[in-house]
């Protein structure tokens, strides 16, 4: 399995054991959303030093963190053809206007979009055709081994329209089983990393 993009992204877990061992980080909804927020500008800033190797990158990150100045800032001087963005789908349906703004700049600029937390009962929940992502993201957990047609036929309907989907958070053989079965050639998680072909390349 050869590895298609890097993705980029802040360990929320990392960074609680390393600089707060025994701080519950989410437990303050307000107090998480500051510490994303900075944590975004600081990805953002990262930009136009990350590899430029072929292989695509992309980076996770809030919706409003790209409406700043720290995004326009970065626009001055980087390119975004070689980045996808990659934006939960519960913060696409709960900020859709402030969505299609952050997503107009990034198509503007050469970027591209993924639909990250696509989960198994929320498939079908947001009109991906009227989104317009790259790339849509189904988030694997054990209750897909007793999945229904209504995946099959999103994953089908998904990739009918163009749209590539990738199963992610893969730690389950059974994952790449079922992914494939439902027509699915992109895979990501901790399972993937441990392969040989992502270990030689230090994809993450």
């Amino acid at each position: 399995m050869a590895p298609t993009m890097r993705e980029f992204y802040v360990s929320i877990d990392l960074l609680r054991k390393t600089f707060f061992p025994g701080v519950e980080m989410r437990g303050s909804k307000r107090s998480f959303q500051s510490l994303t927020h900075m944590l975004d500008q600081l990805m953002l800033r990262s930009l136009p030093f990350l590899p430029k190797d072929g292989l695509p990158s992309s980076l996770n990150i809030n919706v409003h963190s790209i409406l700043t100045q720290t995004f326009d800032n970065v626009l001055k001087t980087t390119s975004l053809e070689n980045f996808t963005f990659e934006i939960p789908q519960p913060m696409i349906a709960s900020h859709f206007e402030e969505f299609r703004k952050a997503r107009d700049m990034i198509f503007a600029n050469g970027g591209r979009i993924a639909v990250d937390q696509i989960f198994p009962d929320t498939v079908g929940s947001l009109d991906l055709t009227e989104v317009r992502p790259h790339i849509a993201k189904l988030h694997w957990k054990g209750d897909l081994k007793s999945s229904s047609e209504e995946h099959r036929a999103f994953v089908k309907r998904t990739l009918d329209r163009g749209i590539a989907v990738i199963m992610s958070r893969v730690d389950d053989p059974a994952a790449l089983e079922i992914g494939q079965d439902f027509g699915i050639r992109n895979f990501q998680g901790f399972l993937i990393d441990e392969m040989p072909a992502a270990k030689s390349t230090g994809t993450t």
